[in-house]
C-alpha cells in the first residue's frame, strides 16, 4: 500500500513481479511480522540457512525468487481501482464489495511443467488463514517466554480468538499463568 501511494503521488505505475510456488522459507517470511524494510527474503535465507538465489525479470526492473514455479510481471495502474465482490477479506469472512487496483500482466514466465497450490476457500476459516498463522505462533511463543519461562507451546486459530497454552510445570503460580479464553 505504501508504494502504491509513493508511485501516485509521483504519477508513475508501480512494477510489480508476483512469484508462485515458492520456497516455503519464503511464504512463511512474507507472513512475517519483520519490521518495515527488513529484508524478507533475507530473512527467509536464515529460516532456511542458506541465501535465496533471485533472478532477474523480464520486463520489469526486479527480481523474483529463482526457484518460483510462476512468475507474473506487470505493473499497478494508481488512478484505476476495480470493485468485486464477494470477496474474502482479512479476517476470515466474505464481503460483499471490496475495492482493488488494477494490475495489468505483461509476462508470464513458469518451470517446465509448473504446479499451482491452492487452498480450499469455503467456509471461513480458509486454509491460508491457518497457513498465515504458523509465524505467530512463533512470535506468540517467544513472547510469552520472555515473560513466562514455563511455556512450552503456543497454539493460535484463525482470528486469534482462541490461544492454547501448555507449560513445562505446574508449579506456575494462578497469577502467572497465560489465558486461555
Amino acid at each position: 500500500m505504501l508504494f502504491r501511494s509513493k508511485a501516485s503521488q509521483m504519477g508513475k505505475r508501480l512494477e510489480v513481479a508476483i512469484a508462485g510456488v515458492c520456497d516455503p522459507a519464503l511464504h512463511l517470511a512474507s507472513a512475517t511480522g519483520v519490521p518495515f524494510n527488513v529484508d524478507e527474503t533475507a530473512f527467509a535465507g536464515g529460516l532456511r540457512g542458506s541465501p535465496v538465489e533471485m533472478v532477474r525479470c523480464e520486463t520489469v526492473d526486479l527480481e523474483v525468487p529463482a526457484n518460483a514455479e510462476w512468475v507474473l510481471e506487470g505493473e499497478v495502474i494508481t488512478d484505476e481501482l476495480e470493485a468485486i465482490g464477494w470477496h474474502s477479506n482479512p479476517v476470515g469472512y466474505y464481503d460483499r464489495v471490496q475495492v482493488f487496483p488494477i494490475v495489468r500482466i505483461k509476462c508470464i514466465t513458469h518451470r517446465k511443467k509448473p504446479i499451482w497450490h491452492a487452498t480450499m476457500e469455503m467456509v471461513p476459516p480458509f486454509d491460508h488463514n491457518y497457513i498465515a498463522l504458523l509465524p505467530v505462533e512463533g512470535e506468540v511463543l517467544s513472547d510469552l517466554r520472555k515473560k513466562i519461562p514455563e511455556v512450552h507451546d503456543v497454539a493460535v486459530t484463525p482470528n486469534i480468538d482462541r490461544k492454547s497454552t501448555r507449560l513445562n510445570s505446574s508449579h506456575v503460580s494462578e497469577s502467572r499463568m497465560p489465558s486461555s479464553a
